[in-house]
């Protein structure tokens, strides 16, 4: 009996926990932030021209160790080429803090709205174990939320549970009490309420 109760619940928790996986994955490879992309590639590009001016200077000692004026003059220009790119990156990195990132309108419309069906999910998973009850009962029992319905049957009983035939009044009273608790709930208020 038992296990054809668990085995639905636990194939919806299984459910919605692949929904929320998914849903941290996408979350993990979104959008990257411009000022990083910026970031990284001038920092690459800064990388590449001091390995190439590197290579050029070590091309310009050979010709010069050769005598060789041409290939000399053509890793001189290298060189310099390459120390103007470097110039040129460093202040692209210097103006980074300058540079504000924004977040497109359809990337913050699909994290709102991730963030409500993951709130919504939680909810009916809360209620649909069996935990919306218990729930509802605290706040009853707090005095909050309590249906009016029920606080005007509550008060009605507590107005002739204090009449003439009380034996007839408390049973019905009872019997209320132990079959809703709202009832209950709104019963206790009311009579906290007149100091009863």
């Amino acid at each position: 009996m038992f296990r054809s109760l668990i085995w639905p619940r636990l194939y919806i928790i299984t459910e919605l926990s692949r929904v929320a996986l998914c849903a941290l994955v996408l979350s993990m490879i979104s959008c990257e932030s411009a000022t990083q992309g910026i970031s990284r590639a001038a920092q690459s590009i800064t990388n590449l021209a001091q390995s190439s001016t590197d290579t050029a200077e070590g091309i310009r000692d050979d010709a010069d160790a050769r005598g060789d004026d041409t290939t000399s003059d053509a890793a001189d220009s290298i060189i310099d080429d390459q120390e103007e790119i470097i110039g040129n990156a460093d202040g692209v990195l210097d103006r980074i803090p300058m540079v504000e990132d924004t977040v497109p309108w359809w990337a913050s419309m699909i994290q709102r709205g991730s963030t409500a069906l993951i709130a919504i999910g939680i909810i009916a998973t809360f209620w649909y174990l069996g935990l919306g009850s218990i729930v509802k009962r605290i706040v009853w029992s707090m005095g909050l939320f309590i249906p009016g319905r029920a606080m005007r049957a509550a008060a009605i009983d507590l107005k002739h549970y204090e009449s003439d035939n009380p034996v007839t009044m408390r049973e019905g009273v009872a019997v209320r009490r132990s079959s809703d608790p709202a009832y209950e709930a709104a019963r206790k208020l009311i009579k906290k309420r007149n100091g009863t």
